[in-house]
């Protein structure tokens, strides 16, 4: 019989986040069966400014097959593997989704922020297998830097893959037990034809530090600390806020947490119980005032520099109620995602100029253990496994090269290492892999409730308006006035002579279509002669 599995990367593979993954099930050339892994948003920086929120996957490919969709499921909680289930889980129609506890009550919180009801969402069991029509499943519990962290092994007909999403071997986790290695060396006994790995700490040398050796710097540098404490992260690392937490109870400071998803995520944590309740901690960002600066602990969104999150509005002193102030620290407990770097730095800088104390991993060690494996770890994991053919994921190039560098010591071939691209399948069959043409997507820009509707052409149009401003010229008749925004000052020689450009172009046009273009065109050319700029112009003719 002709089987194959189709591996397609939907996002992931350029970025590092964005994470999705389909694996799809032929037999006699005919798509039988579908699974999704992960459902994440992409973060692009430097549209933040320009009134993008994130970017999902384009899942347009599933149009015609949303029913071969025989499940969604999910490795683990973070943003870049859940967060664009509530846009996307539309477009697919629906389908169950399987994932283990915490990234199942995070999904339900964001489902029900949008007041979207009626997802099947199922929490799974480790060490139980699902079937997914010629699919069969078993999730692996690993460690990271969330609770509830998975691998996936994934069997078929045609061969057996093993999903290694993100993961380090933290052999004294926090608050979790070890990676499960039983169930690791029971996918290997079974066999795994490929294994899908997690690249991104790939160029670090040794074993990734535990998440328990951040504790003791928390509680060090809260000692040290005469002001209040700031501490930002992601708000989904409910274990190092659950740290930080602990070391504020220590020292006798009350807890104060900024930015709606990190309430809403520790609203869950408490619940839940993967934070204790303490009676009389948390306060809320009204009452910060009230208490004198060395008992307070502030834990809050915004370690990427993302704008409008909640380090960057108290960092600019636009938030309600809390400031910065000279005897204050801020602690970044977070390295900076790939091209996120500028940033960053931008609002370590912003913070500084306040007077405070800033702390972050280029200057301070043991403030972050990374989520991600560094080399030994995946050495040991591909041991492990022993997978015949592997292909690096949620990474970027120069990762995946030093991924590949790293199979290359364990003796696996160049052929044997597919560093691929969104959109570019994978195929397994019988005893051999090969590559098919690239499906094509594209960036689906989410603004507000919008999804895809922001296109390249409204993205320059943002970008230009945002740096060079607009000249509104105005027509009443034979009047003519001009108006600017972000632009230029009123410039009297300048608008003199943009003034007597429209009175002539107003003798020479009659119809309005023309003059508009007329206007838009010559003023354009002319603006630029004289000062070097090239503003957004926009006539109105009464």
């Amino acid at each position: 019989m002709n089987q194959k599995i189709r591996v397609i990367p939907m996002g992931g593979l350029s970025n590092v986040t964005k994470n999705m993954y389909a694996y799809e099930y032929w037999e006699e050339g005919v798509l039988k069966d579908i699974l999704i892994v992960d459902c994440g948003v992409g973060f692009l920086s430097e549209l933040e400014t320009l009134g993008v929120d994130f970017v999902i996957p384009d899942v347009t490919y599933f149009k015609d097959k949303t029913n071969l969709i025989r499940a969604l499921l999910i490795t683990h909680g973070h943003d870049d593997h859940i967060g664009a289930v509530p846009y996307i889980i539309p477009q697919l129609k629906f389908p169950p989704i399987y994932a283990p506890k915490l990234a199942a009550l995070l999904i339900e919180s964001k489902l029900s922020e949008l007041e979207m009801r009626g997802v099947n969402i199922k929490q799974i069991e480790y060490r139980t297998d699902y079937t997914f029509g010629a699919f069969k499943v078993r999730w692996i519990h690993m460690t990271h830097s969330i609770p509830d962290t998975t691998h996936i092994f994934i069997q078929s007909p045609v061969g057996n893959v093993y999903h290694g999403s993100d993961f380090k071997f933290d052999l004294t986790p926090l608050y979790t037990t070890p990676p499960d290695f039983q169930e690791i060396s029971r996918a290997s006994t079974l066999g795994v034809d490929l294994m899908l790995s997690d690249a991104l700490g790939a160029e670090r040398e040794g074993f990734t530090l535990s998440e328990r050796i951040v504790g003791k710097t928390f509680q060090d540098e809260m000692q040290q600390t005469k002001g209040r404490f700031f501490m930002t992260t992601f708000a989904s690392n409910i274990s190092r806020v659950r740290q930080c937490v602990d070391a504020a109870l220590l020292h006798g400071r009350k807890v104060c947490f900024l930015g709606r998803s990190m309430k809403r995520n520790m609203e869950i944590a408490f619940t839940e119980g993967y934070i204790p309740k303490y009676n009389n901690l948390i306060i809320d960002e009204k009452e910060v005032k009230r208490y004198p600066p060395n008992k307070v602990c502030v834990i809050l969104t915004g370690s990427q520099g993302e704008f409008g999150a909640a380090l960057d509005k108290v960092a600019s002193r636009r938030h309600a109620f809390v400031r910065i102030e000279k005897s204050d620290r801020v602690f970044f407990s977070s390295d900076p995602i790939p091209g996120n770097e500028i940033h960053v730095q931008e609002l370590i800088e912003t913070i500084i100029e306040q007077g405070a104390e800033v702390i972050y991993t280029a200057i301070r060690d043991q403030l972050h253990a990374s989520g991600h494996g560094s080399q030994e770890d995946h050495k040991l994991l591909t041991r492990l496994v022993k997978p015949r053919y592997v292909m690096p994921i949620g990474t970027t190039i120069k990762h995946s090269r030093a991924y590949a560098n790293i199979m290359n010591q364990l003796g696996y071939r160049d052929e044997d290492i597919h560093m691929m691209h969104d959109g570019e399948p994978l195929v397994l069959e019988k005893g051999k892999v090969s590559r098919e043409n690239k499906i094509p997507l594209k960036e689906m820009l989410v603004d507000g409730s919008s999804i895809g509707d922001v296109g390249t052409t409204i993205i320059n149009e943002r970008r230009s308006l945002g740096k060079e401003g607009v000249l509104l010229v105005v027509i009443d008749g034979s009047a003519v006035s001009l108006e600017s925004r972000g632009f230029i000052f009123y410039e009297k020689t300048l608008f003199k002579k943009i003034e007597s450009m429209v009175l002539d172009l107003l003798k020479k046009y009659q119809n309005r279509e023309e003059l508009k273009k007329a206007i838009e065109n010559q003023l354009g050319g002319f603006i630029y002669s004289q000062i070097q700029r090239n503003p957004v112009i926009l006539s109105i003719i009464k």
